[in-house]
């Protein structure tokens, strides 16, 4: 880290056996369980916004599985500043 600091509109942490978006746009496609579908590098379907752990479909629904979907999340993020960060 370069100690840039990077705004964000928020952070939110919920740990959960049923998936808890209803905070998030409803853009956003759910299955019909309401969970929320990701990308492969887990973000949503609304381009920047990405999700972990218990409101993403398909979550394991264990405190590892949440704890490790945050860590992919937060690098699959970090790794779209920085690409954008490279086309300014």
């Amino acid at each position: 880290m370069n100690g840039d600091v990077i705004p964000r509109g928020g952070f939110f942490a919920f740990v959960s056996l049923q998936p808890a978006g209803a905070f998030l746009p409803q853009q956003i496609d759910r299955d019909q369980y309401g969970a929320v579908i990701l990308s492969a590098m887990s973000e949503t379907t609304m381009p920047g916004v990405f999700a972990a752990g218990t409101v993403r479909a398909g979550c394991g629904s264990t405190i590892e599985d949440a704890v490790g979907d945050g860590v992919a999340a937060a690098r699959a993020a970090l790794a779209k500043l920085r690409h954008h960060a490279k086309a300014l």
